[in-house]
């Protein structure tokens, strides 16, 4: 359920605790790990808003088009609350282009993009060993 807070936040906020809620109802044989990455189209540049030093990033399409497309070197933070997925974006919010206009002081200049990577590995049952992946 979402909480309280989060009934006056936008999509993605309660996307990520809704993600933790389905984590946390799991039965504790099944394992989760979740990355997050963060990254801004800017002038038709990839930038990876985790580590600003690399702003010319390239995107490929994945190998088998099993995740669609990858971007080599992009940084992923592995995340085991909301807290940190929030810390995440947080820190990567310094980093986006931004120029003054006359009606918002600090207007985005880019499109952002929050990668959310989860991988599900059931460990009980029938299905054990299974290994289930979304972006």
């Amino acid at each position: 359920m979402l909480c309280s807070f989060c009934q006056y936040q936008g999509v993605i906020p309660r996307t990520i605790v809704k993600l933790f809620d389905e984590i946390y109802a799991a039965p504790d044989s099944t394992e989760f790990t979740m990355s997050v990455s963060h990254f801004e189209i800017y002038c038709e540049k990839v930038r990876d808003l985790l580590n600003p030093a690399q702003n010319d990033l390239k995107i490929r399409e994945s190998r088998g088009g099993s995740e669609g497309y990858t971007i080599p070197d992009l940084t992923e933070i592995f995340c085991g609350d909301v807290q940190q997925v929030f810390d995440v974006i947080a820190l990567g919010k310094t980093h986006r282009a931004t120029s003054p206009t006359l009606m918002n002081a600090e207007s985005s200049r880019s499109h952002s993009i929050l990668q959310i990577r989860v991988t599900q590995k059931v460990g009980a049952g029938p299905n054990t060993g299974r290994v289930l992946k979304g972006k």
